[in-house]
């Protein structure tokens, strides 16, 4: 019978258990004709009784069956999660009340009642599935105590793990004095089991009782308790009328975090041991996002037996996405010194250099750190917090670009100049475009492209150049076409380029490869290494007027590249894939030459909308 043409409520009156028991199988039978299992059995049916072949006729038989009928509905209704007979914390109660009129009522034409009033005068205890809303419900059991409801029921459940922590995490009702359990972590014991969910009551652990002590108490018994193989838990539960999905935390993703974070600096978190600690560009395995302020992640780490990345961890919590943007945003209206680095340490952020001043260029530096183009600059950019990734892997014939980032001085010309000498035909540095004249000795295609100022001019305003600049009123730039012959001749395009304008090269076309090449934060190391560098690979004039700069010289220009990374790796840390400290010129290009060779040869991390945008173009 259809929903909309059933418009009386039968309720039993026999007090015995064999008529209850009837009449619950008559709810769940008139519950099972809604779902859908049964409409696509009906055209399937339609679709077999056209056919004129015996095998179509042997299934029609079989898809009418009621032993056939009956299992594919359980099976729905399992899968759909629909469960239409509540479970009562006393069965045997009811069953004895049974005789009682006054506690079983029948009602008929249902559409003539006011539903209001009705759930007033009966104390209807049902689930979800079952509450009365309209005059048009379906057939639905209600039971009514006079003046009483049924209360939660108590269960003592067993958890038996290794030495591992629980994975769970509580919170005191200071109303009540209840233990309330406030958080499960996935991946740990508890979690595993099965058997707690979240607003559950703890009563006692291992027959020890928690209600009435003070909060020191029972965090000293939970800890000492936890640590035991066996844990036997007495819960009350509360919220055993919903019925979560137990795979709704797996449904996890990837993300790349943005930013550094130590949870024990964080004055927010909840529990500052169950927190997780990453650097920026750390892969993050999203696993519950329930927690509008607090996330559970595990970090994506690979495994040295197996090739491919495995979680082996139980989830920590970290900030989310809607947290953390707050943070940024709010730090950025700090005036205050002493907050900006109190912060500092959770938000990784811009940080004033412990410079020395002097006589010679404090007044310099100060101007520099506090230029107010800057500032706008800052604001400017997007807040990132964690960017969904995928995992690349490479294809034959094609080879991600190479960009190095850096300050200005780090040394990114010379280390590209190094690598196309280790193999010339393998990588390869795009030549640029240029407005200006071509001078004596100088070949076209070869040192530059000399094109015109009009056509240059046309290029930059259709997007057409990945970078570029205007030096001495001519413009130099490197063409997209540039990047596409040498990709497309299945060499390795590396070349340098200025950190505003990754937006233009970080796209799902080129797919590049970032690479942010730091100098050390060591002022005297810093120092020796730039000029022993500069002796090695600079002419004997050049190596004169590097003897006449003044250390004192030398020093502020070192101040000034350390400073522009810190600035660098702020406003576009996110698009770095690797950070190379070019300490050592020998060492930092080693490491150069095994990040290239494991970009060719290994997957790698990229956003996954880059993925989605080629898989959109293909379909296309």
């Amino acid at each position: 019978m259809d929903a909309d043409d059933n418009r009386s409520l039968l309720l039993p009156l026999s007090s015995s258990k064999q008529s209850l028991k009837s009449s619950v199988s008559k709810t769940s039978s008139s519950a099972s004709s809604l779902i859908p299992i049964n409409t696509l059995i009906d055209q399937i049916l339609v679709s077999l009784r056209q056919e004129w072949i015996s095998e179509c006729d042997q299934l029609c038989q079989l898809l009418q069956r009621p032993h056939l009928l009956a299992l594919m509905q359980v099976v729905d209704c399992v899968a759909r999660r629909i469960f239409d007979v509540e479970i009562f914390a006393n069965p045997e109660a009811i069953l004895d009340n049974t005789n009682k009129s006054s506690n079983w009522k029948i009602i008929e034409n249902l559409e003539n009642y006011d539903t209001a009033k009705l759930e007033t005068f009966l104390d209807v205890t049902t689930s979800k599935s079952m509450k009365l809303k309209t005059p048009t419900a379906t057939t639905t059991l209600v039971y009514s105590t006079p003046r009483k409801k049924l209360q939660p029921c108590q269960k003592i459940i067993q958890v038996i793990k290794s030495d591992e922590p629980l994975g769970v995490t509580v919170r005191f009702d200071e109303q009540t004095g209840d233990i309330i359990l406030a958080r499960i972590l996935v991946g740990g014991a508890a979690y595993r089991s099965g058997l707690v969910q979240v607003g559950d009551l703890i009563l006692e652990v291992n027959g020890i009782p928690l209600r009435g002590r003070s909060h020191l108490d029972v965090i000293n018994i939970l800890q000492h308790e936890s640590m035991k193989t066996i844990i036997t838990l007495k819960i009350v539960a509360m919220n055993r009328l919903s019925f979560p999905d137990p795979n709704q935390a797996l449904k996890s993703h990837l993300v790349k975090a943005c930013f550094d974070y130590r949870p024990e600096k964080d004055p927010l978190i909840p529990c500052p041991s169950i927190g997780l600690a990453f650097d920026k560009g750390s892969i993050l395995n999203v696993l519950n996002k329930e927690d509008t302020n607090w996330w559970q992640a595990s970090k994506q780490i690979e495994s040295s037996s197996k090739s491919r990345m495995e979680i082996f961890q139980i989830a920590g919590l970290i900030p989310s996405k809607r947290l953390q943007e707050r943070r940024i945003v709010a730090i950025r209206d700090i005036k205050s010194q002493l907050d900006r680095e109190r912060y500092i340490h959770i938000l990784g952020g811009l940080l004033p250099l412990p410079f020395r001043k002097n006589k010679w260029c404090a007044q310099k530096i100060k101007k520099m750190m506090y230029d107010i183009s800057d500032c706008i600059r800052y604001d400017r950019e997007e807040i990132c917090t964690y960017e969904p990734v995928a995992q690349y892997y490479p294809r034959s014939g094609y080879c991600r670009p190479i960009v190095l980032v850096g300050p200005s001085g780090v040394g990114c010309s010379l280390l590209i100049s190094l690598l196309c000498q280790q193999n010339h035909n393998r990588y390869r540095e795009p030549l640029a475009h240029t407005s200006r004249y071509k001078r004596f000795q100088e070949n076209d295609s070869i040192d530059y492209y000399f094109v015109s100022e009009d056509w240059m001019e046309h290029e930059i305003q259709a997007g057409n150049f990945v970078c570029y600049s205007k030096y001495r009123g001519n413009y130099y730039g490197i063409h997209r076409d540039t990047i596409k012959q040498i990709v497309d001749a299945g060499a390795v395009c590396v070349f340098k380029m200025d950190a505003q304008f990754l937006r233009l090269i970080h796209t799902a076309e080129f797919k590049p490869y970032i690479i942010f090449i730091q100098p050390p934060y060591d002022l005297d190391r810093l120092i020796e290494t730039r000029i022993r560098n500069h002796y090695c690979h600079s002419d004997s004039v050049s190596s004169q007027y590097n003897q006449r700069k003044s250390r004192q010289r030398l020093a502020y220009e070192m101040h000034l590249m350390i400073y522009e990374s810190h600035k660098l790796q702020i406003l576009y840390g996110h698009k770095f894939d690797t950070v190379l400290i070019n300490d050592d010129l020998k060492e930092t290009f080693d490491r150069l030459l095994e990040t290239v060779r494991m970009v060719e040869m290994k997957p790698t991390w990229i956003p996954i909308t880059w993925i989605q945008q080629n898989k959109s173009l293909c379909r296309i």
